[in-house]
């Protein structure tokens, strides 16, 4: 009897252990949706709550053409560029451009190797959505905005690569810019410091931080046909929540699972790129 007792006062503290166990994890994905418990970018990943992004679309892009230029704007480095069009497209033709900043480490190449930014233009023009150009250059990991050197990889964007896609023969007068991360960041500089006359910006998961004259500038924005989203796994999900909120009139935005990730950005690029696209269509600028 004893030993019979002995063995089920273990099970049941076995049972009893495994439901608290499952009890804490449930509490810990609660605190950790609420905001109460801090790490929450690495939270999200341990409790599986970033999602399983989006694959790269199945769908053959149309074509790239790529480049270099050495630039004075960044200090007489070389800066290669690409510019994608929809299938069937004739290079040039008048074609509005999107403008597309890369993040950190990234280069002229990511948005297309990464993202499948081209590959999602040629799903989007195939399904109607009006053709427009996506072109994008290095911009170093300065967060496109000038650095001590004197280098400006925004100065580099609006003096030398705009220029050289008007020559190319796309509509210049008619750009919106889309970033990720630190080019999230610049595409915001952009827009706010009134650096181009952009129809619209788009951006995923903006590298935001107090102090940055973005993030404590929402009015900056004001006019500027807005499209913002972030996971909420992602470390600057605080910061970019903060800065939608005080945005007026609130922008399109949305914040689904997902972490800092290419993964997350694919489930958004579609969606970004046809705010862009109806913006560059539209008879209004900014």
């Amino acid at each position: 009897m004893g030993e019979r007792e002995e063995r089920g006062v273990s099970r049941r503290a076995v049972v009893g252990a495994a439901c608290g166990a499952l009890a804490a994890i449930a509490g810990a994905g609660w605190l950790v949706e609420e905001d109460v418990l801090p790490g929450r970018s690495r939270a999200y990943e341990l409790l599986g709550l970033n999602g399983d992004g989006a694959p790269m679309p199945d769908v053959a892009p149309g074509r790239r053409v790529d480049g270099a230029f050495v630039s004075q704007a960044r200090g007489g480095v070389e800066v290669g560029w690409s510019v994608s069009y929809p299938p069937g497209a004739r290079p040039g033709a008048g074609m509005p451009v999107v403008l597309m900043l890369h993040g950190a480490n990234g280069d002229h190449t990511t948005a297309f190797t990464s993202l499948g930014a081209d590959r999602f233009q040629a799903m989007l023009t195939g399904d109607g959505v009006p053709p427009f150009a996506i072109a994008a250059a290095d911009g170093g990991n300065g967060y496109w905005r000038p650095q001590p050197d004197g280098s400006d990889s925004s100065a580099m964007l609006v003096e030398e690569f705009l220029p050289l896609l008007e020559r190319r023969g796309l509509d210049t007068a008619r750009v919106s810019a889309c970033g990720w991360s630190m080019g999230g960041y610049g595409a915001l500089r952009l827009a706010g410091e009134k650096l181009l006359p952009l129809r619209a910006v788009a951006v995923m998961s903006p590298a935001l931080n107090p102090g940055d004259g973005v993030l404590d500038h929402p009015e900056r924005l004001a006019g500027v046909p807005l499209r913002i989203d972030c996971g909420r796994g992602d470390p600057f999900y605080p910061h970019v929540h903060d800065f939608v909120d005080a945005l007026d009139p609130a922008p399109e935005s949305s914040f689904g699972a997902g972490g800092h990730d290419a993964e997350y950005w694919r489930t958004v690029v579609p969606a970004q790129l046809r705010f862009l696209a109806d913006h560059l269509h539209s008879h209004s600028t900014t």
